[in-house]
């Protein structure tokens, strides 16, 4: 996640993706037909042999928060740890469920027993052997209390506890039907990390991560590098890595510029090899220099939405949500915040995740009278002398909750908040943004102070709609869920219930395709945009991939001579 996008990879028979059904799973929609699109696992072409050592100079915006991924939601957390840290399984290009470090599994008939075999062949980066009783002491971990996931234990669900039935069999419990498991155990939140790291407690954690993955930490200088050297041993990639061994990288270090100027600078004055989160204004300069390549990737999983809280203030009324939906020109709006580069959203998940309805696109469209309506009919008719609307002597006001200015404010976000700041005061809307201290902004995000909200998590599965809009996964006791919109609707929580219950692809689409219709319909939230990850690079940098979750994997890496 990056909230703000902060968050503040076969068994037949057996897969839990929605790989056959309506839209989604790794396409994109975007025109550019002569860039490079990678999302879904897939991978740049290479030129030539690949070439062994070398240092990859990694430039990005963002810093991870806290390595553990069982804690931190973070985006930069999940691409740090992608090249650490593998997962008992994975998801392959097409959506489906595949091995990894468990060689195999069983599914109960009612969906709440997983069973895993696991690979005797794995060891951690420090020595200790991947066993059962490792897989469920990261699981116990994730689930405890005590690690205050933010995004983990929901990804785990309803999680009752392990049994280790011997060495390499693990039995892993769930109180209710968990169709949507095994897509989640395949991400880099749901890592498998060292026993012996576990042991060490949760700061050191934060600090230090240690899995089986293609690289390992060798240090971490806060605000200015981190950096990766090659796992010598590695040999247990998934089945549809391009390569079944080590890395062919020396060392990745990443550094975190967050100013675009700077980032980009690095780059072409030979600093960095690789640029994460191209501001979309540089696109075209890096288009025409010919020692560069530009690519991109959608993101799956929740766009970056705008969340409406639904439980109190005037977004109660869904009247008033409606007004402010249909008074947004998104095409327009998207368009000229991003130079062009995102597309706009029409359902709250994205076109490259799997499940993906695409029957909400233009069902909700620019409507300025429709929204005048929507705000008479709920008594807000009057205006004041600056034209904003009012009831019994009050201005509609609409606080919009952000973090600190200039904090995670990633790609066309801010201008994008402007932009519709200016939209709907047309309406007669005083949307006022709110940038608030960090400490702040977390206290009345877990308390509901605040009429709307904004974030985007990153997972290639429709469950993720679970995890915003479940009455379950509301914030509480200064744990910041995900449900910001504070949704409590027996209806959305038995469709959650429904592709949660069964592994069957048309019967998941279904229900997953009904959430989308609805929370349209009642405007419950507004899909902002795709988020979209714009790379450029040297030439020389050659066998990128990127895992289902656009997340860069770097053990297929290599630099070429020049």
């Amino acid at each position: 996640m990056r909230p703000h996008r902060w968050s503040l990879l076969l068994v037949p028979g057996l897969t839990v993706a929605l790989a056959a059904c309506g839209g989604g799973g790794g396409g994109s929609t975007r025109s550019d037909s002569a860039t490079p699109s990678l999302v879904g696992a897939s991978a740049l072409p290479a030129v030539g042999k690949p070439v062994d050592g070398g240092t990859l100079r990694f430039a990005t915006d963002q810093e991870p928060d806290c390595l553990d991924p069982h804690v931190s939601p973070a985006d930069m957390t999940a691409t740090v740890d992608r090249n650490v840290v593998d997962s008992l399984v994975a998801q392959a290009p097409d959506g489906k469920i595949v091995p990894w470090l468990a060689a195999s599994w069983k599914t109960s008939p009612d969906l709440r027993t997983y069973t895993f075999t696991l690979r005797k062949d794995v060891t951690f980066q420090d020595g200790a052997p991947l066993d059962a009783a490792a897989v469920k002491a990261n699981l116990d971990h994730i689930a405890a209390p005590a690690t205050k996931s933010q995004y983990a234990v929901n990804l785990l669900g309803p999680y009752t506890g392990s049994k280790v039935i011997d060495a390499h069999t693990l039995q892993v419990g769930f109180k209710k039907p968990n169709a949507p498991f095994l897509q989640a155990a395949s991400t880099a939140y749901l890592g498998i990390l060292s026993p012996k790291s576990l042991a060490k407690g949760n700061d050191a954690l934060c600090n230090s991560v240690v899995g089986s993955g293609p690289f390992s930490l060798a240090g971490w200088t806060k605000r200015s590098s981190l950096t990766l050297k090659r796992n010598p041993d590695y040999k247990w990639p998934p089945p549809f890595a391009s390569g079944q061994g080590p890395a062919h990288l020396d060392e990745v270090v990443y550094r975190f510029l967050p100013d675009d100027a700077v980032r980009l600078g690095a780059l072409t004055s030979g600093q960095a090899d690789l640029v994460q989160s191209l501001p979309p204004r540089s696109v075209a300069t890096v288009k025409k220099d010919s020692k560069l390549q530009f690519f991109y990737a959608s993101v799956p999983g929740a766009n970056y939405n705008l969340f409406f809280n639904n439980a109190k203030g005037v977004f109660a009324d869904e009247n008033v949500r409606v007004a402010f939906q249909r008074s947004l020109d998104l095409d327009a709006l998207v368009k000229s915040a991003s130079d062009g580069q995102f597309q706009r959203g029409w359902s709250l998940i994205g076109p490259a995740t799997v499940g993906y309805d695409a029957k909400t696109e233009n069902s909700w469209p620019y409507d300025q009278g429709l929204a005048n309506q929507k705000l008479d009919s709920a008594g807000w008719k009057e205006r004041d002398s600056a034209g904003y609307r009012t009831k019994d002597g009050k201005r509609l006001v609409v606080d919009w909750l952000q973090p600190p200015q200039g904090e995670q404010q990633n790609g066309p976000r801010s201008t994008l908040a402007q932009l519709i700041q200016a939209s709907v005061k047309q309406i007669g809307i005083q949307l006022k943004l709110d940038p608030v201290p960090i400490g702040t902004y977390l206290k009345r995000y877990t308390s509901g102070e605040y009429d709307l909200a904004d974030y985007s998590f990153v997972r290639n599965d429709p469950d993720i709609l679970r995890l915003e809009f479940s009455s379950a996964t509301r914030p509480h006791d200064g744990i910041p869920n995900q449900n910001v919109s504070l949704l409590a609707d027996p209806t959305i929580d038995k469709l959650f219930a429904e592709g949660s219950s069964t592994l069957d692809v048309a019967k998941r689409a279904a229900a997953y395709a009904k959430v989308q219709e609805y929370l349209n319909t009642h405007a419950v939230s507004i899909p902002g945009y795709v988020p979209t990850n714009l790379y450029a690079a040297k030439k020389q940098v050659q066998g990128l991939v990127w895992d289902a979750a656009a997340f860069p994997v770097l053990q297929s890496a290599w630099i070429a001579a020049g």
